[in-house]
């Protein structure tokens, strides 16, 4: 079976956990990576790999976002909460 990889934003959030537990509860399986601004975030224990990155308004975010998906270019798909101006 296909492990699909999916990066989850504000894993220590309300929104990012019920998204976790959407994907747990599905039939397919999904390796996780949550990433969180807050360094002790509760949501990092319950994926299967995670970082501390900066505040999304930090111009930094871009490249420490880009460095953890592996990104070269473009993604080809981002689903975001919030509007992202910066792909």
């Amino acid at each position: 079976m296909t492990s699909h990889r999916v990066l989850i934003t504000g894993i220590g959030g309300n929104v990012g956990q019920g998204v976790l537990k959407s994907l747990r509860a599905s039939e397919r399986h999904f390796y996780t990576v949550g990433i969180d601004m807050e360094p002790l975030s509760a949501g990092f224990s319950l994926v299967d790999a995670y970082y501390q990155v900066p505040r999304t308004t930090d111009p930094e975010f871009p490249g420490a976002l880009g460095a953890i998906a592996g990104f070269r270019s473009s993604p080809s798909r981002v689903l975001a909460s919030v509007p992202v101006t910066f792909f």
